[in-house]
């Protein structure tokens, strides 16, 4: 006969598998929403497709303009509620910047945009996106 101490293992792979389904539970996916609706500047009507992962709070994305098959500019932001902040980079004219400040909902996305100042590019003036979700 074995005499010792023995030791019960249960209860801590109980609490380790517990805090592991508790953080994989919190843990919020990748999400990749589209939207598509028109960029209004200078005058013009131009449509646009927004293709974005969200990573939290964090956004990151590619744009398409008149249909473009190549992406026309890319995004970085934020969504804290509706409240949606980019900065949005041309790819035509490299070195174009742009300040986004918005709105988005689950059905609509829509905003201001402007040239960030000082740029060593002259840019295009700023305007507005008005998009709906694409399902």
């Amino acid at each position: 006969m074995k005499v010792g101490v023995t030791f019960n293992r249960r209860p801590r792979f109980l609490a380790l598998a517990t805090a592991l389904v508790l953080f994989t539970g919190c843990a919020r996916e990748n999400v990749l929403l589209e939207f598509e609706g028109v960029v209004n500047a200078t005058g013009l009507e131009i449509p646009i497709e927004f293709r974005f992962l969200t990573y939290g709070q964090t956004l990151r994305g590619d744009y398409f303009l008149a249909g473009a098959k190549v992406r026309t500019g890319r995004t970085e932001g934020t969504i804290v509620g509706t409240e949606l902040m980019m900065t949005i980079y041309e790819d035509k004219v490299n070195g174009c910047v742009y300040d986004f400040e918005g709105t988005i909902n689950d059905e609509e996305l829509e905003g201001i945009f402007e040239p960030v100042e000082d740029q060593e590019v002259p840019c295009l003036s700023g305007g507005t996106w008005e998009l709906t979700r694409v399902y």
